[in-house]
């Protein structure tokens, strides 16, 4: 199909502009990434000379520059910040984790021949019941509950036994007309 059937949107200068330095942004940081280990310390060299200069402007400023409340603050925020990157960091770590164990393995191999190996494995390499008590319904990170998978953790037992299925009931939906 040619080009000029397809309808083009007619942008402003503006929007033009903000385009071309997102572009140039882009492929400044793709060049960035092929860089050689020469020209890797080059720019790392570069980088920290225009750090120290910024220092010396008095555009850049240490913790012991502020007064003690907002060093107070800052250090809360890093704590904070530091506290949120450690769970996803954990939780990312536990969902590959689970994911290698119940991948299947790559060669198709019987069940009896995974049972016979189970059943050498050692104690240390069972794993141990430690999700037990927790429910699949939810988890509350940094303050957002987030659904947790199925997979992450097993429900107890007696729950799901104590679980009577409740009758269907369709909602009662009003339709308003004017």
């Amino acid at each position: 199909m040619p080009r000029s059937s397809r309808p083009r949107v007619q942008l402003s200068e503006e929007e033009k502009k903000a385009r071309r330095r997102e572009q140039k942004k882009m492929s400044m940081r793709r060049a960035r990434a092929k860089l050689g280990a020469v020209a890797l310390e080059e720019r790392r060299r570069k980088d920290r000379e225009r750090y120290h200069q910024k220092k010396q402007d008095g555009l850049i400023r240490t913790i012991t520059d502020f007064t003690p409340r907002q060093q107070r603050q800052m250090r809360k925020m890093w704590r904070k910040k530091s506290r949120l990157k450690r769970e996803k960091e954990k939780i990312r770590k536990r969902t590959e984790e689970m994911l290698n164990e119940n991948t299947p393995p790559s060669s198709p191999c019987s069940a009896s021949s995974r049972v016979a190996l189970d059943a050498h494995s050692s104690p240390s390499s069972v794993p141990s019941p430690t999700l037990s008590h927790r429910t699949a319904s939810a988890s509350t990170v940094s303050g957002l509950r987030l659904p947790l998978s199925p997979l992450m953790c097993t429900p107890s037992p007696n729950r799901l036994d104590n679980a009577t299925p409740k009758p269907f009931t369709p909602r009662k939906r009003f339709f308003f007309r004017e």
